[in-house]
């Protein structure tokens, strides 16, 4: 990953929930992933913890079909059994699955905020979908903009 430019995403864990909604954010999204490649991103995390994060990983692997020097990766906050138990699925869904250093040791219930800051300051482009003053995604996308990140919100809050 070193000297690729890298995109991620935040959301609500239950955004895009209606089926419109959801084709209209997986359309938009595909375009954004099309749009950040040609801007020369070819690397992609996920913290893959809501439906969001479903969209994002599903327009990254379309944009994969054609693009196959992209590369998808799942970030989770802590080792966990399913990490063995899944471990061929995660092998066939993403090109890598990363737990940061700086999550050791950290309660739980913290390291997921402790793994966004991670994924934040590891990106250089966040594309969130965020629609309310408060949650993870949230905290996370305010975090990228006291970092200086480059945010792109398709959800209703806007950022100030």
């Amino acid at each position: 990953m070193e000297n690729a430019k890298v995109c991620s995403c935040f959301g609500h864990r239950n955004g895009c929930q209606s089926a419109g909604e959801k084709l209209d954010k997986l359309d938009k999204l595909y375009k954004l992933i099309e749009e950040s490649y040609s801007d020369g991103y070819t690397v992609f995390m996920s913290g893959g913890m809501g439906k969001f994060d479903e969209k994002f990983e599903s327009a990254v692997r379309k944009a994969k079909l054609r693009h196959k020097e992209i590369k998808l990766f799942l970030v989770v906050p802590y080792f966990s059994n399913k990490l063995n138990t899944n471990k061929d699925y995660l092998e066939e869904m993403y090109d890598g699955v990363i737990v940061p250093d700086t999550v050791e040791g950290v309660f739980f219930k913290k390291a997921i905020s402790v793994r966004n800051r991670w994924i934040v300051d590891n990106s250089d482009l966040i594309i969130a979908y965020v629609e309310r003053d408060y949650g993870g995604a949230f905290e996370a996308v305010k975090y990228a903009k006291s970092k200086g990140k480059q945010i792109i919100n398709i959800g209703k809050l806007v950022l100030t």
